[in-house]
């Protein structure tokens, strides 16, 4: 991660939890320490903080993902009837399934491709891609 990049990220997380440590000290599992290490830009409690290998931080939409991945819906739309599940345009997009997850959840979420996310949900595509992820009162 950048170091300009850590500094706001570490800046936006310690205030964060601050706030949250100020409304209900159970809700946060931090010390305090590391809040002021996130604060002050403290670049090994960042770094601990927000580890480079961590799934959910590696999986960025940019918006050549986004757009390849609204052209594979476009695509399900054109198949009309042909079109069953996921596993129909895989191999032909080889698009990364994690981000189809998280794109196919914001989609539930905005109501996008309502139709094709709908036949998404079949015994035609892989489980992870199914089903939604989101925990409405955690994740919204």
């Amino acid at each position: 991660m950048e170091n300009k990049n850590k500094f706001y990220f570490g800046r936006i997380m310690g205030e964060l939890l601050r706030i949250e440590k100020r409304i209900d000290p159970k809700m946060v599992n931090h010390w305090d320490d590391v809040i002021f290490g996130l604060l002050h830009g403290i670049e090994p409690v960042i770094d601990e903080f927000f580890p480079e290998d961590n799934e959910p931080y590696r999986q960025i939409i940019t918006k050549e993902d986004y757009s390849t991945f609204c052209d594979i819906m476009n695509e399900c739309r054109r198949m009309g009837d042909d079109f069953r599940g996921y596993y129909d345009v895989e191999d032909k997009y080889s698009f990364e399934r994690g981000k189809a997850c998280i794109i196919l959840d914001y989609f539930r979420l905005a109501g996008l491709y309502p139709d094709i996310v709908e036949k998404i949900n079949s015994e035609h595509s892989p489980v992870e891609v199914r089903y939604a992820h989101i925990d409405k009162e955690k994740d919204v």
